[in-house]
């Protein structure tokens, strides 16, 4: 989930740039979707590998660490969707009504597009918050 929150796209991820016939807007919007897809894919792997994980634990133990998880997922649903408003706000093939109305709908959720990494990243808390549960369960069941 960090690396999904990263602000920071390098240049060789901007593949899309290298397009001379859209002008800079369009180029760089592009980029910054390519780039939101390939970390959103890469993380779709994981919950692949997660979904063998929790079958293997609920067969040896129970089902918890699949509803510990279940928060996890909640808060990747929350960065999902702040992203799908972000890019279109950020869309230069939209126009200025459709981008206050998906500013309007945006405005009611807290940011949670980039971690912030101070204290005071509310959303990156809660994930660690989660985490730690996690950890203590595996521990308990592992050390017996």
């Amino acid at each position: 989930m960090v690396q999904l929150r990263s602000p920071t796209i390098w240049g060789y991820e901007y593949e899309a740039l290298a397009d001379g016939g859209k002008d800079w807007d369009a180029r760089r919007f592009e980029a910054f979707v390519g780039e939101y897809t390939r970390r959103q894919t890469e993380v779709t792997k994981f919950r692949i590998e997660l979904g063998a994980l929790f079958l293997e634990c609920e067969a040896l133990w129970d089902n918890t660490l699949d509803e510990l998880f279940k928060s996890v997922f909640g808060l990747e649903h929350e960065f999902t969707m702040y992203l799908y408003l972000h890019l279109r706000i950020i869309n230069p093939a939209f126009d200025e009504f459709s981008k206050q109305k998906y500013q309007s709908m945006i405005g009611t959720r807290r940011n949670v597009l980039y971690n912030t990494t101070g204290n005071d990243d509310e959303f990156q808390a809660e994930l660690n918050g989660y985490l730690e549960k996690m950890q203590t369960y595996l521990k308990e069941k592992l050390v017996t």
